[in-house]
This record gives C-alpha cells, structure tokens and sequence, in this order.
C-alpha cells in the first residue's frame, strides 16, 4: 500500500510538470497574438481557466496535513492506511483530470484570430459613397452569392475595365460571406505577387512559415489547406496565368476551352478577378461561373457623382455641369469619384476648366476616359508635397507610410519640416490627404499604403514626362542629363558602366536580382547633387571611392550586401 501510495503521488508531480509546462507555452502564444492585436479564442480561454483550476488542487493535495498522518512505517496501523489510501486515490484521480487537460492543449499554434470589427460588417446609419455604389451593384452582387453557394462551383471568375469597381466588388463578397457565414473561412489576397497572396493566405490559416524556401511553402500550405473544411480564397486582379500549385493552393491547372477538367477539391473555393476573361477561362473558371462587370448606366454614374458633390451642385451655376461631367467618366467609378473628390471645394471656374479637359474624349476611348479624370485629380491636389508624394508611392512601390519618411525627408519634399518626429507626422497627413482624394485606397490601416493600378500607371506616366524619372534599364545618354530620378527595381544586369552622367539625379534606387553585382570605383563622380541612395544585392567589399562626389547626400540605405 505504501508502494502504491508513493508511485502514485511521484506520477502526480511528474505530470503537474509536464502541464505548468504546457500552460507556460500557451500563455505565451497567448501573448504574441494579444501583441498582434489578436482576439483569443474561447476555448483558449476555458483551457486555460480550467488548468489554473487542477494546479490548485495539485498544490492543496501536495499541502494537505494528512500527508503526516500517512506515513510509511514497519508497521501499518489501521489509521495510516486509511489516509495513504484516501490520498493515493486523490492523486489518481486528479492525475487523469491532468492527463485530458494535456490532451486538450494542443491548440495547433493558433490560439488567436483577427477580430471583425462591428463596422465592418454591418451598415451605417448615413449613407456613403460606397452604399450608393452598392445599391447599382446589388444585382451583381447577388449573382456572386448564389454562384458561391452553389454546391457545384468551384472557381467562381470576374472580370472587367480597369477602374470598373472589381476591387470593391471583392471586398464586399468577402464582407457579405462573413457576414451571412457562407464559409468558415474567407481570405482575401488584393496581390498578384505569388510570395504576397501566400503569405495573405497563410496568415488567415495560422500558419507561420519562418525560415523555409519557397517550395516547402507551398508544400505546407496546400497540406494545411487541405485539412480545413468550407474556405472561400479570393484572389484580386490576376494579371496573366497564375500558377495555383505553385502559390500552395491545390487547385490543378484546367483549361476550360479544352474540356480538361480535373476533380476539385470539395473544402474550399477559389474566387478571382482579372481584367481578362481569358486569364479566368486558362485558370478553370468555367464559363457559366464566369461574370463580367459592366461599367455604370448614365443615370448611375450621374447618381454617384452628384452623390459625392452633393453641397456643390445645390448651386445652380454648376449644377448642369456635374451630369455633364459624370457621363464623361466613361461609367468607371474610379473616374467618377476621383474627379468629384478633386472638385468638391472648387468654384466655377474650377468646373469649367474640367468640362473643358474631358470635352474632348470620345465615349470609345475608354484609357483616356480613366486617364484624363485622374490626371485633373492628381492636378487638383492642394499642395506640392501630396503631389510629389503620389508620385514617389507609384515609382517606389513601398506598402508601408514608413518606408516613405526617409527619401522625403532626403529630397527635401516636406517643407519647414527640421526633425524627423515633425516629418513623420506629416507625412502620414500627406497619405490620409490622398485617400480622402480617392488617390489611395482606404486600407483599413494607417500605416500602409494601397494604391489603384491605374492610378499608379497615371502616376508613373506623369513621373516619366513631366519629373524626368526613369524605371527601366538601359538608360541613354541624352536621358540620363535630365533625369532627376533612377528607380531600377530587381533588374537582371551582369555589369554596370564605369560612370553614370546625371548632372541633376537627386534620387538613385537600384536593386539587383543577384549578389554578383559590383560597383565601379567611378560610378557615382557624375551624380553629384544626389540626396538619396538605396542600393540592394551588391557585391560590395568597400565603397567605391567616387562616394566622396556625392556631398548633397542626405540618406544612404544598404540591404542585403555580400
């Protein structure tokens, strides 16, 4: 009896170990994700309160007096064995509540999700541009919803112009799908990069890849994906064919002109957008789940626009201009909202010159419908900095208001602005200016940065015309005399030339696709009024000499160097 009793009680506390230890690893994934802004699951929560529960009873049976009543003697009384027995069974029994609390505490690393916000699924009392918009798109939308809880789609394709609205159309499926809890799980991926719409995915599953190549992520997402039931992965602006397997989403590639059509998996579907049908067809959509977007009716667009100029045009010498100018957007919301937004504040003479500037575009030319209103947009902008600012976010391509803060401060673009406290506080100004300007997205987080693609061609065109910036290699002579800005991003180039020419260059940002890249000793002497450098993947050794030349240098930043 005495044997048993000691067994007993040394089990006990090896287990009471194993489960102080197991709740120390799921407090602190429990910390990460409250530091992550992460709500914790309940279950999480009961598991833990529960725990906390069967160590007190551990610590009470450890404390309990009778221990000194029970112990182990050459002889046993009568006594002694009642209280090593009685204690002996209070082991076992909370030893097995230790055990199933041990079971229960593999939570898969994921103890926490992203809280949905009340505001974001429910409407609002005042109506918003969007809400008008919807109400055009309700029928659309409706279409979408009965294709997605139709037991046999799989891949579900939009697709339409450039500026037609696809983009919001998929935010308010992936809000509506959540709201009417159609599936268990919905990702939106707003990225065509492969690594990016990975990642978007992989962070909705829980899943947190750390240091593996690019294949054994892949590989560990499509086993993840393949354990959960009832997903919805939406996939925003597919440009070309995207390789499915190669992101890590286990659909095979189907041809739907060809007739091969390979099973699909029954636990989740794909939705996805593109500006080409063919690109939704190569990719499996078949064709009767296969919606293409139509741009606003006359009466819709005029709807919006007056909408979003609504204290404007109650005076009566523009109030004929606004349905003149709305009809000029080509029925693409992005067109109408940006040139309502850049006319909100204006006087007449404001309105008349943009009748003017669209007078001209004929309802065919559709590029020139969306360009010309974001061109007046971007012209509109009260102040150089937002101006110089739109176009840097179109040249650099950085997703994070931070990135930003040390080439405008290098280049001088914020002005009366001495400490970089003062310049980080305006430029996040700056970006919430140019989102109530409709010329970024609103992200939903401060700090990042989401802009239109066609918003960035406007701007990248502007940028090449009008500031001298240059984004492709290789650069000519006459070109590089007036260039002000050189953005070379992942470029493929053996050898750079022993000197670059650019007398007037300020901004200098170059990234090789590989570490075999040298700098010549020379390369930088005909640069010199540069103020900032970001150069990436060098083969760098030492500086070449001819840093010395560049004395307006304001921000150098170095990444990745061998």
């Amino acid at each position: 009896m005495c044997f048993f009793y000691k067994c007993n009680l040394k089990k006990l506390s090896k287990d009471l170990e194993d489960l102080e230890a197991a709740r120390q690893r799921v407090n602190h994934s429990i910390e990460e994700a409250k530091s992550n802004g992460e709500e914790i699951e309940n279950d999480v929560l009961n598991w833990m309160k529960e725990v906390n529960q069967v160590i007190n009873k551990v610590n009470m049976l450890h404390n309990d007096p009778n221990h000194s009543k029970a112990g182990c003697y050459r002889w046993d009384f009568p006594n002694l064995i009642y209280h090593r027995h009685q204690l002996s069974r209070r082991a076992t029994k909370i030893s097995l509540d230790v055990t199933q609390k041990l079971q229960s505490g593999k939570f898969d690393c994921r103890v926490g999700y992203n809280p949905r916000h009340q505001e974001d699924i429910v409407s609002f009392s005042s109506p918003s541009p969007k809400d008008v918009l919807l109400a055009s798109r309700r029928s659309f939308l409706n279409n979408i919803l009965e294709a997605l809880k139709d037991p046999s789609s799989h891949i579900i394709g939009v697709y339409g112009l450039s500026g037609v609205g696809k983009t919001y159309l998929l935010e308010e499926v992936d809000r509506f799908a959540q709201q009417l809890k159609l599936f268990n799980l919905v990702v939106l991926a707003k990225t065509s990069n492969i690594e990016a719409i990975r990642e978007v995915i992989a962070e909705g599953l829980g899943l947190k890849f750390d240091m593996q190549s690019i294949d054994a992520r892949a590989i560990r997402l499509k086993k993840k994906m393949k354990g959960k039931e009832n997903i919805l992965i939406i996939l925003d602006d597919i440009c070309g064919t995207l390789d499915l397997q190669k992101v890590g989403i286990p659909f095979s590639m189907t041809d739907s002109h060809t007739g091969n059509h390979n099973k699909k998996p029954t636990n989740f579907k794909l939705m996805m957008s593109s500006k080409s049908k063919e690109n939704l067809l190569k990719m499996g959509a078949p064709e009767n789940f296969t919606f293409r977007l139509e741009p606003l009716d006359d009466t819709e667009s005029i709807d919006l626009f007056q909408f979003m100029v609504e204290d404007v045009v109650r005076d009566h010498r523009i109030k004929s201009l606004a349905p003149q100018l709305a009809l000029k957007c080509a029925g693409l919301p992005l067109a109408i909202t940006t040139v309502a937004r850049a006319l909100v504040n204006k006087d007449i003479n404001y309105w008349e010159n943009a009748v003017r500037q669209l007078e001209d575009v004929g309802p065919e030319e559709i590029g020139a419908s969306v360009y010309i209103p974001l061109e007046l947009s971007y012209n509109s902008l009260e102040c150089d900095e937002a101006r110089t600012l739109l176009l840097l976010i179109a040249v650099l391509g950085f997703q994070k208001v931070e990135c930003y803060l040390e080439v405008v401060m290098g280049l001088g673009v914020l002005k009366k602005i001495k400490t970089v406290r003062d310049g980080r506080h305006r430029l996040h100004v700056l970006v919430g200016y140019l989102k109530t300007s409709c010329l970024l997205r609103e992200s939903g987080k401060c700090e990042m940065i989401e802009m239109h693609k066609m918003v960035r061609e406007v701007a990248l065109n502007i940028a090449s015309k009008d500031k001298h910036v240059f984004l492709k290699w290789p650069l000519t002579n006459d070109s590089l005399r007036n260039c002000s800005q050189i953005v070379l991003n992942n470029c493929d180039i053996t050898k750079l030339p022993q000197r670059l020419d650019c007398p007037n260059l300020e901004l200098f940002v170059f990234s090789n696709s590989t570490f075999l890249l040298e700098i010549p000793d020379n390369f930088f002497e005909g640069m010199v009024k540069l103020k900032v450098l970001r150069l990436t993947k060098f083969n760098l050794c030492q500086f070449p000499s001819s840093i010395c030349c560049l004395s307006d240098l304001r921000s150098l930043s170095l990444f990745l160097f061998s």
